[in-house]
């Protein structure tokens, strides 16, 4: 079954979800043709519905803007503050009677715009900069690794160097809590509040020994399959 939004809801946001035991739901969404736009006006009403208010996290509808062959063109990404509160939220959404027309509205549109979808739940591990609703450019940067500690321990090392203290972003290690036969396991989130930003922080850790010394050592303990440009369109708070 395609349909699994609001049970298993969902790429990013995450900039602003470093918290006790946070979980987030996130889902790449391929369109049938010509449906996009069907589906945005649905998730705004879903979302601006007594039901979609009851939605304990913030909700955000993502553009995948260069995804190599993946087909997925959007994602969405749905916060809890916890597994309970996930937990809760299922319960509401799929068995309160009172909310019922409200759910099998929203159940309609997503299953008759998306072709295909893929779920992950996820938690921060830790962040590194400021919180900031202006950062709407990721760079998702999925991994494969059973040293976590060790990719936060070389994170924490060069943004404490000379040139990592010239990053003007935000940055989020994550790690996959349930993440089905994937080839990653954990994600790293570099986050911009534009393209210039990123342009500017490019053109220093090119050229960086600090950022070549960081590189080594998560390459010595992680694989990395690639990479995702993604960019915030919307948010629901």
């Amino acid at each position: 079954m395609k349909f699994k939004f609001m049970s298993l809801l969902v790429l990013s946001i995450i900039a602003n979800f470093a918290v006790a035991a946070p979980v987030w739901l996130a889902q790449t969404l391929e369109f049938k043709e010509g449906r996009s736009d069907e589906f945005v006006e649905g998730l705004n009403t879903f979302m601006g519905s007594k039901l979609g208010k009851k939605a304990p996290g913030q909700v955000a509808l993502n553009w995948v803007s260069v995804n190599g062959a993946n087909a997925a063109t959007h994602g969405m990404v749905m916060n809890f503050p916890s597994m309970a509160a996930y937990q809760e939220w299922n319960q509401l959404f799929w068995l309160d009677s009172k909310y019922e027309a409200e759910r099998l509205k929203w159940v309609s549109v997503f299953q008759s715009t998306v072709e295909h979808s893929n779920e992950r739940m996820m938690t921060s591990i830790k962040t590194w900069g400021n919180s900031s609703a202006d950062y709407r450019y990721i760079e998702w940067v999925p991994f494969n690794s059973d040293r976590l500690d060790l990719i936060s321990a070389a994170m924490d090392k060069f943004l404490s160097s000379a040139d990592g203290k010239k990053f003007k972003g935000r940055v989020n290690l994550a790690q996959c809590l349930f993440c089905g036969e994937g080839e990653s396991n954990g994600a790293i989130a570099v986050m911009y509040r534009d393209m210039a930003e990123m342009d500017d922080w490019r053109a220093i850790y090119s050229a960086s020994e600090n950022f070549s010394e960081w590189a080594a050592s998560v390459n010595a303990v992680a694989s990395f399959p690639g990479n995702s440009l993604i960019v915030n369109l919307q948010r629901f708070d």
